[in-house]
C-alpha cells in the first residue's frame, strides 16, 4: 500500500492563492492514483473552511489511526507558515509558498511553489 498524503493548510480562503494551491496539490496528488487528505489547522468545524470545488477529503484521526494501525508512515506536507507536529510520524516536506528568505535545517526536506522562491533561498 502506498504511503498516503497529509496535507496542512489553514482555513480555506477565497483571497488566499496559497490555501489554494495546497487544496490543488491534494486534488492533483488524488488524480494521479495517490491518497491525499488536506487538514486545516486551526481546524474550524464549519463549512466555511473547507471547499467544495477541490477534491481534498478531510483528513480525520480516524484515517490517522487506520494508517497507524497498517503501519504506514504517511507523506506529510505543511506550508513554510506551519510549525511541524512532533504528534505526527512520516516523511515532513515543507511547501515554500512564498518566505523568500526562510532558514531550513540541514535534515529538513522542502519543495518551492516557483523557481524565485527556489532560488532565493539562504544556503
Amino acid at each position: 500500500m502506498k504511503s498516503p498524503y497529509y496535507i496542512f493548510s489553514p482555513p480555506y480562503r477565497e483571497s488566499s492563492a496559497g490555501i489554494k494551491v495546497m487544496y490543488k496539490l491534494c486534488e492533483e496528488i488524488i488524480l494521479h492514483g495517490y491518497k491525499a487528505y488536506i487538514s486545516n489547522y486551526p481546524s474550524i468545524s464549519n463549512e466555511l473552511s473547507l471547499n467544495t470545488n477541490f477534491m481534498a477529503p478531510t483528513l480525520t484521526k480516524k484515517i490517522i489511526s487506520y494508517y497507524n494501525l497498517k503501519k504506514i508512515s504517511p507523506i506529510i506536507i505543511y506550508p513554510e507558515t506551519f510549525k511541524k507536529s512532533d504528534r505526527l510520524n512520516g516523511f515532513k516536506i515543507n511547501y515554500l509558498l512564498n518566505y523568500r528568505n526562510l532558514n531550513l535545517q540541514k535534515d529538513e526536506f522542502f519543495i518551492s511553489y516557483s523557481r524565485v522562491i527556489f532560488k532565493n533561498l539562504k544556503n
